[in-house]
């Protein structure tokens, strides 16, 4: 389970999630969905890959993974793909282990 020492950021929209990323180089995760205003979440965690952010990345999506460009896929590099509707136990675990 997680620890006590995990502190939890929100943002609005991808354009303040780039805000935050750009602030503090240190997240050690995100996890995003990929219906988001202004990209979706498989543009910001290219977005994230490009700019040399080290954080492990999570996307939420209600889609198969199989609709999304192999491409985009690639781009983005997420750590893992979540289908919706989650199971928490199981994100919990996932998160659980890809924090450091």
């Amino acid at each position: 389970m997680l620890g006590s020492q995990v502190e939890v950021l929100t943002a609005a929209s991808a354009m303040e999630a780039q805000e935050t990323l750009r602030a503090d180089t240190q997240i050690a995760l995100v996890l995003c969905d990929q219906r988001m205003r202004g990209m979706s979440g498989l543009e910001l965690l290219a977005w994230m890959r490009r700019e040399g952010h080290k954080a492990k990345r999570i996307l939420l999506t209600a889609y198969n993974e199989s609709i999304f460009p192999k491409e985009e896929l690639a781009s983005a590099e997420p750590a893992a793909l979540c289908t919706k509707p989650v199971d928490l136990g199981r994100l919990a675990a996932l998160v659980a282990s890809l924090l450091p």
